[in-house]
């Protein structure tokens, strides 16, 4: 049945004059200043082309990126609001929040593994329905046949296999646009490969970025993290780190924190965390039965949690003022929103607003930087959970 389903679509499509399916990878906001084409032409031929379209994103679920509403209406503005041609094309259209970097560590590896390599290993993993490169065995090493493929190295890598690999199969022999060529479109291109999948590249719509396997600042970078939610670093490798811990609060900061309190963003968070936690309790004696039980006292009390960078530093001044310390600096966040997921919010300052001192003027820069991005006043930014 599956197969005469597929020889009608086929049918059909070729008496519409459709070219069949077209699998778009990561034409987002985020990435909008390194396409090279015009997003409204292809997102016309996508919708007036194409019998199916598959758009393949970096997202707020595995990123923090774009939400798929929000790509959808990035679309429609890049359609010149043409309803009619917007509704058509979302008509035919499957959104997959892919996440990225899932073999970067390896692509972008000072071994430099080259791409037939990287498919031999993404194969024998699927083969073997092993998920994490860390869980290799020597006898799994050896029957990939990689030689720059060492037992001792598997821990430094982050290399999986994405949700994608069930998605993907479907849209074999579709044409492939987006980019970057040898990005993020390799990722997807080298799960397919191995996976025994092909794609047609459409080179008018498909934009460059890095000739060589290498993270850029275009796209989100593979840190490395250690510690816990007290006290954490995140590396950017060969490039450099930030770390910090929680505090109690931000004495040398109070004011800001104040001001913040006051925010849309803060007020909404406290609301939804009042509402979905449970509420305080105690511990108290039971006159009449002489049994100690546990009572409700109250509502909970929003107290988020605070995280301060206490350090950060780039290891090579060549790379210092191309904007990676930023990046750096939204690893942290980042990591320190994952910690504070139970406490409904989070405040996350420089090092000074702990001890009053001990921000370079460097750092400070970038603070200015991301204030502009978050929910900020002066060197603290509130992030509500």
């Amino acid at each position: 049945m599956k197969l005469l389903r597929e020889y009608i679509r086929v049918l059909l499509e070729q008496e519409q004059g459709s070219k069949g399916s077209l699998v778009v990878v990561d034409i987002q906001p985020e990435y909008e200043s390194g396409t090279s084409f015009d997003i409204g032409d292809m997102l016309r031929t996508a919708a007036e082309d194409y019998s199916r379209v598959l758009f393949l994103f970096n997202g707020e679920d595995t990123l923090g990126m774009v939400s798929e509403s929000a790509l959808k209406n990035f679309y429609f503005e890049k359609l010149d609001y043409d309803e009619e041609l917007f509704d058509d094309l979302l008509s035919k259209s499957t959104f997959f929040d892919k996440g990225y970097g899932f073999f970067r560590d390896v692509m972008d590896s000072s071994v430099c593994f080259d791409r037939a390599s990287i498919v031999k290993i993404v194969k024998h993993m699927i083969d073997n329905d092993i998920r994490d490169i860390r869980d290799l065995e020597e006898e799994d090493i050896e029957s990939i046949g990689v030689s720059e493929l060492l037992i001792d190295d598997l821990e430094d890598y982050g290399f999986w296999i994405p949700d994608l690999e069930d998605e993907l199969p479907s849209w074999s022999g579709s044409d492939l646009a987006g980019g970057a060529r040898n990005e993020c479109m390799a990722e997807v291109e080298i799960l397919g490969a191995a996976q025994g999948l092909s794609f047609n590249h459409v080179d008018q719509f498909i934009y460059e970025g890095d000739s060589r396997y290498t993270a850029t600042l275009t796209e989100a970078a593979t840190f490395k993290h250690r510690g816990d939610s007290y006290y954490f670093r995140v590396d950017l490798p060969n490039i450099g780190y930030a770390q910090g811990g929680s505090n109690l609060g931000f004495k040398e900061c109070q004011s800001d924190v104040d001001a913040l309190m006051k925010t849309p963003e803060y007020l909404d968070a406290e609301k939804k965390y009042v509402a979905n936690a449970k509420p305080r309790t105690d511990i108290v004696k039971n006159e009449e039965t002489g049994q100690y039980e546990e009572v409700e006292i109250g509502q909970a009390i929003f107290r988020p949690k605070f995280y301060d960078v206490d350090n950060a530093w780039i290891n090579n001044p060549e790379n210092r003022g191309k904007g990676y310390g930023k990046q750096i600096y939204k690893a942290f966040i980042d990591k320190a929103v994952e910690y504070s997921r139970s406490s409904g919010g989070v405040f996350i300052g420089a090092h000074h607003c702990t001890i009053g001192s001990g921000t370079s003027p460097e750092a400070k820069r970038v603070w200015a930087s991301l204030a502009r991005e978050y929910n900020s006043s002066g060197d603290v930014i509130f992030i509500g959970l």
